[in-house]
């Protein structure tokens, strides 16, 4: 051994004993690093199950089960489905939809007449104080108009809900198989 080489300095044992710390607390910090991650990005997966196919609470209004379904690539439109539960004491009016993932989203109820499918566009919602509203197939429903971009199952599209009182509430559509 060469003076000034760590091994004869330290010794053969002592400079492993090193090595294996060093090893250990960096595997220690990668895994602490690995930990600190997965709780963030489980902390933002949540945020978006919760946004999407669970739930989001606003000042007024609670949206829970949230979904569209996967659709292909070619189809310029979609539906959205979800529960809207009244947080409010009194009724709450949802006056607009909107969302960044596509060029339009309107309210649409659908109906029979005489054995054929119709549907119209229906201006406002309103929520009575404590109750609840589904929309759903084959009954009231999100349309959704011109993706932006191809929406694949396991992906999410933000929506708004413009209140009458002024509130917003955004949440996410949980896009899933058909």
């Amino acid at each position: 051994m060469q003076p000034g080489n760590l091994c004869y300095l330290l010794g053969v044992g002592q400079l492993n004993r090193i090595i294996a710390s060093t090893y250990i607390s960096s595997f220690m910090l990668s895994m602490l690093l690995t930990v600190l991650l997965t709780i963030v990005g489980c902390a933002n997966a949540n945020k978006l199950a919760d946004d999407g196919s669970g739930f989001t609470k606003g000042k007024t209004l609670h949206v829970m089960d949230a979904y569209q379904p996967e659709r292909p690539g070619f189809m310029s439109m979609n539906a959205g489905y979800l529960k809207i539960e009244s947080l409010s004491g009194e009724d709450v009016y949802i006056v607009d939809v909107s969302s960044p993932d596509y060029q339009s989203v309107s309210i649409h109820r659908s109906f029979q007449v005489d054995g054929v499918h119709k549907m119209e566009h229906v201006d406002s919602l309103k929520i009575g104080a404590g109750d609840a509203l589904s929309l759903e197939p084959g009954g009231m429903h999100l349309m959704l108009h011109g993706p932006l971009k191809h929406k694949k199952a396991g992906d999410f599209t933000t929506i708004n809900f413009a209140l009458g009182d002024g509130e917003n509430l955004m949440f996410k559509l949980a896009v899933t198989n058909p």
